[in-house]
């Protein structure tokens, strides 16, 4: 059983790997691969606009229910659901370079998130335009600042059914 970004949205991540396992025989292979973009400190050295985007984009989640941070805590849900402690990895995107996909993927993510914001009480911090802009201004705020960034965190995490 594979799951990709999956428990991130559930109300009770555990439960939902219970259910997935009934469809499961013994000794076969657990696996989800989920995200985890609360990373307080995405730039170094810092870059206020870049670190603001990816506060909103956290924040969208955080307030919409889904912990932005869930992917820190996947092994939890496998013990919870009743499963061996799981082999657990984790990799981020580093980027920062004029051209770097970053840019785009945390402004179209916004702009895909911008309906939401308004009836979760978010506005985008000043500078932040929610635009075909977006990414152009923020890599220009990050190339200027000679910035290093730290992208999401993806984690991945399998074990197999005790038999």
């Amino acid at each position: 059983m594979v799951g990709r970004f999956i428990l991130f949205y559930q109300p009770d991540a555990p439960a939902t790997i219970r259910q997935f396992m009934r469809f499961l025989k013994p000794g076969g292979i657990v696996a989800f691969h989920e995200m985890d973009f609360a990373n307080a400190n995405g730039s170094y050295p810092p870059c206020a606009l870049w670190d603001q985007a990816c506060w909103l984009l956290a924040e969208v989640f955080r307030r919409g229910g889904a912990p932005p941070d869930f992917g820190r805590g996947v092994a939890k849900a496998f013990v919870d659901a009743g499963l061996p402690f799981p082999t657990v990895t984790a990799e981020a995107v580093m980027g920062g370079r004029r051209g770097s996909f970053l840019h785009p993927w945390v402004a179209n993510t916004l702009l895909i998130l911008a309906p939401r914001m308004p009836g979760l009480g978010l506005t985008p911090p000043d500078g932040i335009v929610l635009d075909h802009t977006l990414a152009a201004t923020l890599e220009e705020a990050v190339v200027a600042n000679g910035c290093q960034l730290i992208g999401p965190m993806q984690y991945g995490a399998w074990t197999t059914k005790p038999h």
